[in-house]
């Protein structure tokens, strides 16, 4: 399968959950799903709801976390579960960067904001839990890591 010929630069995602490992990868304003095991296509999602991909942006970012796909497109993150969007997280400028980290789940703006987002408690699921300003001008955020084996 020649899946890199038609994805985009967004970096993809694995999920491992039991004995199947998952690949999501982004194509224009669509995200592909794909198991590991064979590269079989399992689902594509339209971010927009469109298929005729008038008028949409481009993904910007995917990560799966905690059992749900996030994607980053324009100014939201929508959360995906179960081939369905749950909710959305506005964003005042596009996210370009997104890191899941235990309970929470981080987006960073292209203008410099990092925001913390609750999402392991379903009663505060989806709230801002914190908003960090950074000067674009005097430090860009290029990347963002969490190990998976550091307990906090």
């Amino acid at each position: 399968h020649a899946i890199g010929l038609y994805s985009q630069d967004v970096p993809f995602s694995i999920l491992s959950s039991g004995n199947q490992q998952l690949l999501v990868t982004a194509v224009e304003d669509s995200f592909h799903l794909y198991s590991l095991k064979d590269l079989q296509l399992l689902y594509v999602g339209y971010v927009e709801g469109k298929r005729d991909h008038s008028g949409t942006e481009s993904i910007q970012s995917l990560l799966f976390h905690s059992g749900r796909l996030y994607v980053a497109q324009g100014v939201n993150v929508r959360v995906w579960k179960n081939g369905r969007v749950i909710c959305s997280h506005p964003t005042e400028l596009p996210a370009r960067l997104l890191l899941g980290c235990g309970d929470k789940m981080l987006t960073v703006e292209d203008g410099g904001c990092v925001r913390v987002w609750e999402c392991g408690d379903d009663r505060r699921y989806g709230e801002e839990y914190l908003q960090i300003e950074f000067d674009p001008a005097t430090f860009k955020i290029t990347s963002l890591v969490h190990p998976t084996t550091y307990i906090n």
